[in-house]
């Protein structure tokens, strides 16, 4: 899931601006990053571990994973909106259709993970995703 969350984000990025550059869009990244961690209480060592794509290990980094599936759309009633990451992956890979097929896949494949709390769905998410993405061989760099 490190994965996916980190492409949906990019992807939200993409939407506010489809002429971004990459450093343009770490940067987005990293104010949609910041400003979930200042809601959630998030340590910098929880930032750390989700800069590094690492299961969080506490409670508040768990948080922010939720944060920001949620502000950009992919996260609702604490399960995968598919239609919309796949919508995200679409503007983020221009229409690629290897890609956007990959990417339904992996939605597809989460889309029944969830969580009574919003934090736990969250990472069961994002571990169903790199457990998904894993299993195909794939890394975020050639996605």
């Amino acid at each position: 899931m490190k994965c996916l969350i980190a492409l949906l984000i990019v992807c939200y990025v993409i939407r506010a601006s489809e002429a971004m550059t990459k450093e343009e869009m770490v940067a987005a990244f990293k104010k949609i990053a910041s400003d979930c961690a200042q809601n959630e209480g998030a340590t910098d060592q929880d930032m750390d571990e989700i800069f590094a794509r690492k299961v969080p290990s506490t409670r508040e980094g768990k948080c922010v994973h939720a944060c920001l599936g949620e502000m950009i759309g992919v996260m609702k009633n604490n399960m995968l909106d598919v239609e919309r990451a796949v919508e995200l992956a679409e503007m983020a890979f221009n229409g690629d259709t290897t890609k956007v097929n990959t990417a339904r896949e992996l939605a597809n494949e989460c889309s029944g993970v969830t969580d009574g709390d919003r934090c736990d769905a969250a990472v069961k998410l994002f571990e169903c995703g790199h457990m998904a993405i894993k299993s195909r061989g794939i890394t975020f760099e050639n996605m």
